[in-house]
């Protein structure tokens, strides 16, 4: 007896749009960012999905997400564009860093 077995939904659905959870640069965050805003506003990704990874963002390579005094780094700002920007401190609205 053969069986088939078939993905999840949920796997099925992150597996969808290939989102880079580990960027090298500040740059291929920013690209990364703002193809998931592009997801989300045209409603192929849920809210939950795009702050999961905003705050993966945040928390694993916060040197590339922010600059001085906890605002949005400058290069990725202009990269991203104005609309996107409010959208990522938004989703960024609870986070807190964690002190190591």
């Amino acid at each position: 007896m053969r069986r088939c077995y078939s993905l999840t939904s949920k796997k099925a659905k992150e597996n969808e749009f290939p989102i880079l959870r580990n960027p090298l640069t500040v740059k291929q965050m920013a690209g990364q960012l703002k193809a998931a805003c592009d997801l989300y506003i045209k409603l192929k990704l849920s809210e939950k999905h795009l702050k999961e990874l905003v705050w993966h963002y945040a928390d694993t390579h916060g040197k590339k997400l922010f600059g001085r005094n906890g605002t949005l780094n400058p290069t990725l700002e202009k990269i991203i564009g104005k609309k996107r920007k409010q959208l990522v401190e938004i989703m960024l609205s609870d986070f807190q860093m964690r002190l190591i």
